[in-house]
């Protein structure tokens, strides 16, 4: 049995191995072409995420919290706990001091 890396080279599928980079230059060189840059784009966002990204953050707690209501309060508080760092100790319950 041809091994993982030999069987495109056997059915004619790849003539060389390499990455991205050596494919480029590889086209490049076909097409004789000598002056070229390579440009990388960054990922785009999610849908939610690139809707809300220009927004200021008053907007999008005001989002939030009509989408969330009651549960807003709670939203804030895993989002407070995902900020801290170390060992951390919850109440089952919430403290409010009047």
């Amino acid at each position: 049995m041809p091994s993982l890396s030999s069987a495109p080279f056997k059915n004619g599928l790849v003539d060389k191995l390499g990455n991205i980079n050596d494919a480029i230059a590889s086209a490049a060189k076909k097409a004789k072409v000598k002056d070229y840059s390579v440009v990388a784009y960054p990922e785009q966002e999610s849908g939610l995420k690139a809707l809300t990204h220009g927004m200021s953050s008053e907007v999008r707690v005001s989002m939030i919290k009509s989408e969330l209501g009651d549960n807003f309060k709670y939203y804030n508080q895993i989002k407070e706990a995902s900020r801290l760092s170390g060992i951390q100790m919850r109440l089952p319950y919430e403290v409010t001091v009047k």
